[in-house]
């Protein structure tokens, strides 16, 4: 099994209804200055947190307003959620050399859990099979949880040791 689907939070309509009216800085812990500071909180990262949230799933957004000394900000991972702090990316295109990249470039600054948003696609058998080999490829790379946010929903690559 390379793929493990998660199953989206079961929501009565009054939970749904009520999440729905939130605002979404509300939702994930920032300021509304904070969440309209595209230097804080992204563009595509916003996107995201709003589909994400939508399905019911509750985050905490890691404010990096943590200037750094030599220019930018310190990094951190992008969000908390389920007692564990996750890095987003959103490659250019679903490709394993593409995805893996951006996965490599995060471990050298100690991120481990990531979350690969693929937008309106749907993961590709092909990919979820080369992901699941990521860290059997990337000794002393290697990471913690990968999980995939596509069109179907949220599921976990199943990480070969």
């Amino acid at each position: 099994m390379r793929v493990r689907t998660i199953d989206k939070p079961k929501l009565t309509q009054k939970e749904r209804s009520f999440l729905l009216k939130t605002p979404l800085h509300k939702r994930i812990g920032l300021s509304l200055r904070d969440c309209n500071d595209n230097n804080i909180f992204k563009v595509q990262e916003k996107d995201f947190a709003q589909r994400f949230t939508d399905l019911g799933y509750p985050i905490r957004w890691i404010n990096r307003a943590q200037p750094s000394k030599n220019g930018g900000y310190i990094p951190t991972n992008d969000f908390k959620w389920d007692g564990i702090e996750w890095e987003l990316k959103r490659p250019l295109k679903q490709r394993y050399g593409s995805i893996s990249g951006l996965i490599k470039k995060g471990v050298i600054s100690g991120k481990r859990n990531y979350i690969i948003d693929l937008k309106g696609a749907s993961l590709q058998e092909k990919v979820a099979e080369q992901l699941s080999m990521y860290n059997k490829r990337n000794k002393g790379k290697e990471i913690s949880r990968l999980l995939i946010f596509d069109k179907e929903g949220l599921k976990e690559i199943v990480l070969k040791e």
